[in-house]
């Protein structure tokens, strides 16, 4: 159900791959799109309205595929890729539209070379990850929601573990606004959720 400004509850039938038979299935993405806004999980999940091709999506991916080449490469004991063919893949790749202009590209690029680079530092430095792109779907127990979804990468943490869901963000610059921002986050509050209980 939708609740609108009016407090007027709306049934809606939900797509059939969110469906399996009296369950619904949602990813994790989704599941924190409706828990953010009802309307924009309907708008966007449901109608499937088209959204305009952003500079920060494609970065994300740009940026997340790299990441995972490196935990990948470190989990399986492979040497890990050297900083500056990464660099260069960045710069190549870094998209052109979804900037106002060139100039503003440009400062968004060094922005993210400057980042990426503190970011390898930091990973090549780190535990190696028990995992990197797991899959999981779980049924969670007393109720009729499936979560499914894909942990970029978990490293172990003493008796614990530690849930990593990597971001990329101008807004956040400091460690202070990073914790916060994390500490506030349904979709890793889900990924904690479904390792505990594949995990135990």
């Amino acid at each position: 159900s939708l609740e609108s400004s009016n407090h007027i509850t709306r049934l809606i039938t939900l797509p059939s791959a969110m469906r399996q038979n009296e369950n619904i299935v949602l990813t994790a993405s989704q599941a924190n799109d409706y828990l953010t806004c009802p309307l924009n999980f309907y708008y966007k999940h449901v109608l499937n309205v088209p959204e305009a091709p952003s500079a920060a999506s494609s970065v994300g991916s740009l940026i997340h595929g790299l990441i995972q080449e490196i935990n990948t490469s470190k989990r399986d004991g492979n040497n890990i890729p050297e900083i500056k063919p990464m660099l260069k893949k960045l710069e190549e790749e870094w998209p052109s539209v979804g900037y106002v202009s060139k100039t503003q590209r440009e400062r968004a690029l060094g922005f993210g070379l400057s980042a990426f680079e503190k970011l390898y530092e930091r990973l090549i430095t780190e535990p190696l990850p028990i995992s990197v792109e797991e899959p999981f779907r779980v049924h969670l127990p007393g109720s009729k929601f499936i979560l499914k979804g894909r942990i970029d990468a978990v490293v172990p943490d003493g008796n614990g573990v530690q849930i990593r869901d990597y971001k990329t963000s101008t807004s956040v610059q400091t460690p202070e606004k990073a914790k916060s921002k994390t500490t506030s986050s349904n979709q890793l509050v889900m990924y904690a959720l479904a390792w505990r209980l594949l995990h135990d």
